[in-house]
C-alpha cells in the first residue's frame, strides 16, 4: 500500500497514525528530527529515507501531525533489519535513559517537579 492511502486508512480508523504526533511536541518532535538526520547519513538509507518522507509528507497533509521518536526508532530498527519484536527492547532501553535524564535534572529542584499531562504545579 502506498503512503497516501495508508495514511488515510489508519486516519480514518483510529484518527491517528503511530509514529506521529506528541503531546508535548505538537510542531514536531526534535527527538524524532535529531535520530532521522543521522540515520540519513548513514550508507544504504536513501530508499528508506524516501519512504519514510512520503508518508510523512502523506501524514502531514492529511492531520497536520508530525514524525515522532517511534517512528525514528521504527526507522532505525529497520534500517538495521532488526525484528519487529525488538521495538519493545529497544523503547524500554531508550525510556530507561529518559527517565534517569529526567531524575538527574530534578534532583537539585526543590520540591521536585512533575511533567506529566496532568501537572498541576
Amino acid at each position: 500500500r502506498r503512503a497516501p492511502e495508508a495514511a488515510a486508512a489508519a486516519l480514518r480508523a483510529h484518527s491517528s497514525v503511530p509514529g506521529f504526533g506528541h503531546f508535548l511536541y505538537p510542531g514536531g518532535d526534535p527527538r524524532a528530527e535529531l535520530v532521522l538526520t543521522a540515520l540519513w547519513r548513514r550508507r544504504g538509507t536513501a530508499r528508506l529515507r524516501r519512504r519514510v518522507e512520503e508518508l510523512s509528507e502523506a501524514v502531514v497533509a492529511h492531520s497536520g501531525l508530525r514524525p515522532n521518536i517511534d517512528l525514528a526508532s521504527a526507522a532505525v530498527m529497520r534500517s538495521l533489519n532488526l525484528p519487529a519484536a525488538a521495538g519493545e527492547v529497544v523503547f524500554q532501553v531508550a525510556r530507561s535513559y529518559g527517565i534517569t535524564a529526567h531524575v538527574l535534572e530534578e534532583y537539585p529542584e526543590t520540591p521536585l517537579r512533575w511533567r506529566g499531562r496532568q501537572a498541576t504545579g
